[in-house]
């Protein structure tokens, strides 16, 4: 007997009016439509309607919280390359993109900068900060610089080690002249004899080299101070966890944020005499958890967040192992030219162009308006958003250039300018205004966001909740956090329930219609 016919009372008319028969059968409730599975992701889409000026508000891929299209960089090559080690290691194009930035501009170096105007003047030291869950792959991404210059950090060090012998060799034939000297000397004083000329040079006039060393892993600041000395140029400071290297209240965090200006630097220390750095050039690749974003950048402002280039990647891609072998030879090739190119003893500074410079300074207009009505961080961060674009418009130059030879340009153009702008306006300022947003929230506020940008994402129309929170335990936290997530899109219109039909009896299996319509206005809200 259906569980509906135990609850009927047949000494109770029916809705005709009549008793009912003991042997009457009783209509089984309506089947209820199977729900439809969750839909797999989906390549990147950008929901209609949704207002793309600055792109602060944009959920476009499926793994990232904005889409940047590599064919804007104006470079094939270079989107080639990036294309590769995405797929290579199942990612977003946006941790391989600013990976390969900051290895092109720690290879460039210092001596090598970016004339805007009359009285502005660029280092190209670049800071990449890759927010990911875990199984992101930040490690590889923060580890690849070691790949692309470890051929050139293994030159220099061999470089090194012939300057160190000679010098070795130079300090002790210095040494056996003076002890001959001074054996001439003494012979001298006792037979009464003129006095020799002493050697030209003294032992400790030698300069030994210091071991140069262009990526470290060590963040203190006596290793920092140690390899710059060895590397004038530049060096590069990577981790694959921000808060080991950056976190609030390390010496090294005060030190760091004068890193990005290049400029000449005296660091004292206690066990041995204070080392005088001519250019204080680091840049700096790392990643973080974004429940760990708040964390590390901490209650007050000091300038930290603004420096960094963000990535924010919401969700780990479905998983997917690469058949063919990744090749680097290309970016080898060019990453070596860089450094080729950024070897000298002078200054060279490559000026912007006329129309490059009235493009950046319509986009700096721009970038004021909107880091006024974001306020806090978002507008630290689009304060320096200028200095941003000007050092990767020099990167991107360069790395043009250096595929047709070891010639640097002799002008920043038009076309980089405009590459370098559409990634502040399209990856990296988007990413920023994540993080502002996920430090101002609190936990639930999170989970509703992480919700809204899945459906958006993952183009999902319905849904069984049951099964999408045990599948992304991470995004949606507990039941309970999961549940009120769902009533307030509920409340908003953006869901509706899908499994209530009238009449309908027992537990309700959780599936959900999303309004795609009303979407774009929940991501805004």
């Amino acid at each position: 007997m259906p569980d509906d016919a135990q609850n009927i009372d047949p000494t109770k008319p029916s809705a005709e009016g009549a008793p009912r028969d003991h042997a009457a059968a009783v209509t089984p409730p309506p089947r209820l439509p199977r729900p439809v599975p969750i839909r797999r992701p989906q390549p990147p889409h950008t929901i209609a309607g949704l207002a793309t000026s600055a792109s602060i508000a944009v959920i476009a891929t499926s793994s990232s919280v904005a889409k940047f299209d590599l064919a804007e960089l104006g470079d094939a090559d270079l989107a080639a390359d990036v294309t590769a080690l995405a797929q290579g290691y199942n990612l977003d194009v946006g941790m391989p993109l600013v990976s390969v930035l900051v290895s092109a501009a720690t290879a460039l170096g210092s001596l090598v900068r970016i004339e805007i105007g009359g009285a502005w003047i660029e280092a190209p030291v670049l800071w990449g900060m890759m927010v990911a869950p875990p199984g992101s792959r930040k490690t590889a991404m923060a580890a690849l610089p070691k790949s692309l210059l470890g051929t050139i950090a293994e030159d220099e060090k061999t470089e090194w080690i012939q300057r160190r012998e000679a010098a070795a060799r130079e300090k002790r034939k210095l040494e056996i002249e003076w002890s001959i000297y001074d054996a001439d000397c003494r012979r001298a004083v006792r037979k009464d004899f003129p006095y020799p000329e002493p050697p030209a040079r003294r032992p400790d006039a030698v300069v030994v080299p210091i071991r140069p060393g262009i990526v470290i892993e060590d963040s203190t600041i006596e290793e920092i101070t140690e390899r710059l000395a060895g590397s004038p140029r530049g060096i590069l400071a990577v981790s694959d966890e921000a808060s080991t290297m950056l976190a609030r209240g390390r010496n090294t965090r005060a030190l760091m944020l004068q890193a990005t200006s290049a400029g000449s630097l005296r660091v004292g220390r206690i066990s041995r005499e204070s080392r005088e750095l001519t250019s204080f050039s680091v840049s700096v690749l790392t990643g973080t958890q974004p429940d760990r974003v708040a964390g590390f950048i901490g209650g007050e402002d000091d300038g930290l967040a603004a420096r960094f280039l963000w990535v924010w990647v919401s969700e780990t891609p479905s998983p997917r192992i690469a058949r063919v072998p990744l090749k680097l030879d290309r970016l080898l090739e060019v990453i070596a030219r860089l450094r080729a190119m950024g070897k000298g003893e002078e200054l060279v500074v490559i000026p912007m162009s006329e129309e490059g410079i009235d493009r950046l300074e319509r986009a700096m207009g721009v970038w004021r308006a909107e880091g006024r009505k974001r306020g806090g961080l978002v507008q630290s961060w689009y304060e320096k958003a200028p200095g941003h674009a000007s050092r990767l418009a020099l990167v991107l130059e360069v790395l043009v250039q250096a595929r047709a030879g070891e010639k640097l340009p002799t002008v920043i153009s038009v076309a980089r300018i405009e590459a370098a702008i559409s990634l502040i306006d399209r990856l990296f300022a988007p990413a920023m205004a994540m993080v502002a947003m996920h430090i101002g929230q609190d936990r639930g506020e999170r989970i509703r966001s992480n919700l809204i940008q899945h459906l958006g994402n993952n183009h999902v129309e319905r849904f069984r909740a049951r099964d999408l929170r045990r599948t992304h335990t991470r995004l949606f936290g507990t039941p309970g956090q999961f549940e009120d997530a769902l009533r307030a899109l509920e409340a908003d219109g953006v869901l509706s329930r899908a499994d209530r039909q009238p009449g309908a009896q027992g537990r309700s299996p959780g599936d959900y219609l999303v309004n795609r319509a009303k979407l774009p206005a929940a991501i805004v809200s």
